[in-house]
């Protein structure tokens, strides 16, 4: 298998070496970029070689398209949030991190991908897994990856196929990344080893029509909200955004926020997804959807629905994961064409619309 490594300015006389072999990357100021608001502190612990961080950190000048890195976690049952970036462009990466006072949970790692420095991973649930971390204890945390799919191992036990990696990045830097502060200890960058190849798309089959374009408006702050309802439609500008094959529109991916990153410290900003429906005549159809994290449906300049499904707002262990059946309107169309608008109300954790338009006459 042919290994691709992509090297800015320094570090070639690693390279020759991660093509042959494994290389531990030592925790220092030399090897990794600080010139950030992350806080990181190298330091020993648990007689180790180790850094303390909360924020993201990246190695300094170095860039990868496929291979295996892997770090040692300390896991306690503090809250807490710890994991590796790769594929990483500035404002879009992909994460794998573990949920660590999440163990022996069937979310205790996920996967998400970051757009636009938005955290996604309430529109993947099925990209989440089990785990029992052992407790008060270093567990290695390891990703396989290549330009398009990766494996997760944690302590050499495969634990979550990734068949689709949601960036569209095909190369970009790794790093590390917490949310409270974590431990971290042995960084190893490797040639990719583990076969991917076996990890298969999911063959889904829709039946549902799907919707599978919307038009979409700036990221606007939750203030204008009132009169962005009431104006004009033709006075707002949109850009065209399609969705995931299963219909999912990952709203991040094509706008961006103007407070992000903060995760429940975000302010809260929406966007209007807009699609034009053609009728022949006048007749009902049903519009089957779901959304994160609040909406409201307006057809015709007529406000038909307004919906939460903020992260905990149904209760504490409600995660706002989507589901194209969770909720039905029937929408009352008119001959010739017809205005659907859902306002997407997004504070952080994934911004997302999902729907089906099903003609019923």
């Amino acid at each position: 298998m042919k290994i691709r490594f992509i090297v800015l300015y320094c570090f070639t006389c690693s390279v020759t070496q991660l093509l042959a072999q494994s290389t531990t990357i030592s925790f220092n100021k030399e090897k990794w970029n600080t010139k950030t608001s992350t806080e990181a502190n190298f330091a020993k612990f648990k007689d180790r070689e180790a850094l303390q961080l909360n924020g993201s950190l990246f190695l300094n000048n170095f860039m990868l398209e496929q291979g295996e890195i892997s770090v040692d976690i300390f896991c306690d049952s503090n809250r807490s949030f710890a994991g590796l970036i790769f594929h990483d462009s500035g404002d879009n990466s992909e994460e794998v991190y573990l949920r660590k006072h999440k163990s022996s949970q069937a979310d205790a790692i996920q996967y998400t991908p970051i757009f636009n420095n938005e955290s996604n991973w309430q529109l993947y649930p099925q990209l989440q897994s089990f785990y029992t971390f052992i407790p008060n204890q270093w567990n290695t945390l390891t990703i396989a990856f290549n330009a398009k799919k990766a494996l997760v191992l944690i302590n050499n036990e495969v634990t979550l196929e990734i068949p689709v990696l949601k960036t569209d990045n095909t190369t970009g830097k790794i790093g590390l990344w917490a949310l409270k502060p974590g431990w971290f200890s042995n960084f190893k960058v490797e040639p990719l080893k583990h076969d991917l190849s076996a990890i298969k798309e999911p063959s889904e089959v829709y039946t549902l029509p799907l919707i599978t374009e919307w038009e979409l408006s700036k990221s606007t702050s939750i203030d204008s909200l009132s009169e962005y309802i009431s104006k004009t439609p033709n006075n707002i500008k949109t850009i065209t955004a399609p969705t995931e094959p299963n219909g999912l529109l990952p709203i991040s991916k094509y706008i961006k926020k103007t407070s992000n990153r903060n995760f429940e410290y975000n302010t809260e900003e929406f966007t209007i997804a807009t699609k034009t429906i053609h009728s022949n005549s006048k007749k009902e159809v049903r519009f089957m959807f779901d959304y994160s994290d609040r909406c409201i449906v307006v057809l015709n300049g007529k406000k038909l629905f307004i919906g939460d499904n903020s992260f905990k707002v149904k209760g504490v262990q409600y995660m706002g994961h989507l589901n194209k059946k969770s909720n039905t309107l029937l929408l009352s169309l008119q001959k010739g064409n017809n205005l659907l608008q859902v306002f997407v109300i997004e504070k952080a954790n994934g911004w997302g619309l999902i729907g089906s338009l099903e003609d019923i006459n």
